[in-house]
């Protein structure tokens, strides 16, 4: 087993957040995996650390990292917070800088897909079999954070409503690096509490 794959979920709770759906818009690329070659790209989906996704991931898992210290700051030292803001702001575009490089992706329109750590649902023009792999990428927004995973198409089925895609493809992530499952579950916490507080701004509005 590679030393590097992501460990089983230990506890309830973490496996209660990789289960998580919300409905999210990305940029996603995917390429068909031939059957022959699915260790080998499966070996360097762990072994590759420095690919432009890699690196970008990196520096908004260190975003994600400060946040409450940034609250606590903000709370106390309103100038430093407000210095601090900026150069957080300057990592944004250092990220999205090194996004726009991982060629393909961001050329990408944004889709409309169901989203949790343990897989996707999107929109597709061409229909793909039961078990196929695919090598995904996914550009998270606002944050313009990438994610790699190798991921099994579990169904695809014609779209109810096929103005986006004739079909809906559904795929687990069956192999992702572990620090990309971690940013990829906290940006579905970070978005589940955007549109709760944005429900409740409604609610109250009205």
């Amino acid at each position: 087993m590679n030393p590097s794959a992501p460990k089983q979920v230990a506890s309830s709770e973490s496996n209660r957040r990789t289960f998580f759906r919300i409905e999210d818009t990305l940029q996603i690329s995917y390429k068909l995996i031939p059957r022959a070659e699915l260790s080998e790209r499966i070996e360097g989906l762990y072994r590759n650390d420095l690919d432009h996704l890699s690196v970008a991931a990196e520096i908004m898992a260190m975003r994600y990292e400060v946040l409450p210290l940034m609250r606590q700051i903000s709370a106390h030292a309103a100038d430093i917070a407000s210095y601090l803001s900026s150069i957080d702001q300057r990592l944004e575009l250092v990220a999205r800088s090194i996004s726009a490089k991982d060629d393909g992706l961001t050329e990408q329109s944004p889709r409309s897909c169901n989203l949790s750590a343990s897989g996707v649902a999107i929109p597709v023009d061409q229909p793909l079999a039961l078990g196929e792999h695919l090598e995904m990428n996914l550009l998270l927004m606002p944050s313009y954070a990438g994610v790699r995973a190798i991921a099994e198409v579990v169904s695809c089925n014609r779209a109810d409503k096929p103005s986006d895609g004739a079909y809906l493809l559904r795929v687990n992530f069956s192999h992702m690096r572990e620090k990309d499952r971690d940013l990829l579950i906290k940006h579905i916490i970070q978005r589940q509490g955007d549109m709760l507080r944005k429900r409740k701004e409604e609610q109250e509005g009205v």
